[in-house]
């Protein structure tokens, strides 16, 4: 077997983390996303949840903005 190196050094250890892997995230970004609705007049629902679930932030956001009746916010 041939080895090829790529590197001159070996990393010790690799730190990677891919949405829930390491922390669990997503219950305490719903939420945020749950008091902001609120607080801006808006509840929160299973269908928004649904269709704002893997969102990017600026996705996200941006469907906040237009369920809570402020499309403008998003820019």
């Amino acid at each position: 077997m041939t080895t090829h190196r790529i590197l001159d050094w070996t990393p010790q250890a690799v730190v990677f983390d891919c949405d829930g892997t390491l922390v669990d995230s997503e219950r305490h970004w719903q939420q945020a996303r749950d008091i902001v609705l609120r607080e801006n007049g808006a509840a929160p629902d299973t269908e928004f949840a649904d269709s704002s679930k893997g969102l990017h932030y600026t996705e996200c956001g941006a469907l906040m903005a237009r369920l809570i009746g402020k499309p403008g916010l998003q820019s």
